[in-house]
C-alpha cells in the first residue's frame, strides 16, 4: 500500500471575498491565494471588496454570491470590519470571518461577532495559507476522510462525495470522477459524516444535500446524473431535510 494520498482535482469551488480599502492588501492576497490553490489543486474563487458599505450593498442584491470565506480588515473609512462582520452574520451564520488587523488592540472585539481567527498585517504568507487551511477543515463537509481505491489509500473532503452506496459488508464512495471503497458500513458513516449535509435516504443509500438536483416520489437524481433510491417511509424527513439545507446553505 501506497503512502496516504490526498484526492486533488476536485469540482468544488470555495468562494473567499476579501474586503479591505488598501489595493495593495488585494494584490497580495490574490497572489497568495493563486500560489495556495495551485500548491493544494484547489478551486478558489476571489471577490474583491473595498469598504464595508460595499460588502453591505452586494448583500442587498437577489444575486449575491455565498461567501464560505470573508477576509475582512478592522479599520476602514465609513463603516469599520466589527460593524460590517456584525450586519453580514445576519445574512451569512455560515461563513467564517477572518479579521485583517495591524492593531493587535482590536482582538477583543471581533470575538463578539463571531470571529475565527486574525490575520495579522503586513500579511505573511505561511500565516494567510494557514488561516485558510484552518477555515477550509471547519465548513461545511469540509473535514478530511479515508477511503480506497484500487488498493490505495485516499484522503477526501466529505463534501466532494456525492453519496454512499452499502455493497454486502462494504460501501462504494462515489465522488465526481472517481468511485472509491470502504470496508465501514452506512451506519458508521453516518456517524462521521456531517449530518448538516448528508442524509439517509435508504437502507442502502447515503446522499450528498448539496448534489441533489430533483427528487422523485421514489429516487432522487444527483449531480452526476445517477438515480438514488429513496424509501418510502424516509422520503417526508428527506424532503424536510433537504429545505433546511436548501434555506440555510443556498
Amino acid at each position: 500500500m501506497k503512502e496516504l494520498d490526498i484526492e486533488r482535482g476536485n469540482d468544488r469551488t470555495t468562494v473567499i471575498a476579501i474586503c479591505d480599502d488598501d489595493e495593495y492588501i488585494h494584490h497580495k492576497m490574490q497572489q497568495y491565494l493563486t500560489e495556495y490553490a495551485e500548491a493544494h489543486g484547489e478551486k478558489l474563487e476571489l471577490v474583491h471588496l473595498h469598504s464595508g458599505v460595499e460588502l453591505l450593498e452586494m448583500m442587498q442584491r437577489e444575486n449575491c454570491p455565498h461567501f464560505d470565506i470573508l477576509y475582512l480588515d478592522i479599520e476602514m473609512p465609513q463603516m469599520n470590519g466589527i460593524d460590517a462582520a456584525r450586519y453580514y452574520r445576519r445574512r451569512n451564520q455560515d461563513c467564517k470571518i477572518i479579521m485583517l488587523t495591524s492593531w493587535v488592540e482590536r482582538f477583543k472585539e471581533a470575538f463578539v461577532i463571531g470571529a475565527f481567527r486574525f490575520v495579522t498585517k503586513p500579511i505573511q504568507k505561511q500565516e494567510l495559507w494557514d488561516s485558510l487551511t484552518d477555515a477550509q477543515n471547519t465548513l461545511l463537509g469540509g473535514t478530511y476522510i479515508d477511503v480506497y481505491r484500487d488498493g490505495d489509500l485516499y484522503h477526501i473532503r466529505q463534501k466532494d462525495i456525492i453519496y454512499i452506496m452499502a455493497d454486502r459488508a462494504c460501501t462504494k464512495i462515489f465522488s465526481q470522477k472517481f468511485e472509491y471503497r470502504s470496508e465501514n458500513t452506512l451506519s458508521w458513516w453516518m456517524e462521521h459524516l456531517d449530518k448538516r449535509l448528508f442524509f439517509r435516504c435508504h437502507k442502502s443509500y447515503i446522499v450528498n444535500l448539496g448534489d441533489i438536483c430533483g427528487i422523485g416520489k421514489h429516487s432522487l437524481c444527483v449531480s452526476t446524473g445517477e438515480k438514488v433510491e429513496i424509501s418510502r417511509r424516509r422520503y417526508a424527513d428527506l424532503l424536510q431535510a433537504y429545505m433546511q439545507y436548501d434555506t440555510r446553505v443556498r
